[in-house]
């Protein structure tokens, strides 16, 4: 018959649930990557963290060992100064 061929009023069937296939078979692509990724960055994480000390650590040490070296070079300094006195 001749409405057999002839798309209907939504387009043509078939393109439809062949679109959707598509974009099932690659919105299942792209999970399986993000996956993948995850998985490696999870396994090279683990390798990588063998350090303890974090640059915000690092950064909150310098700053104490400078505050103790700033009160370590005053007490010093008071302690000549009463040398000089006596």
């Amino acid at each position: 018959m001749e409405f057999e061929d002839a798309p209907r009023y939504g387009g043509p069937q078939a393109d439809e649930a062949d679109d959707k296939a598509a974009k099932r078979e690659e919105l299942e692509r792209k999970k399986a990557e993000v996956r993948k990724r995850l998985e490696e960055s999870g396994k090279a994480g683990k390798k990588q963290k063998k350090g303890f000390l974090t640059p915000e650590r690092k950064k909150k040490l310098r700053k104490l060992l400078m505050m103790k070296a700033a009160e370590d070079l005053k007490q010093q300094q008071l302690m000549k100064e009463q040398e000089r006195q006596k």
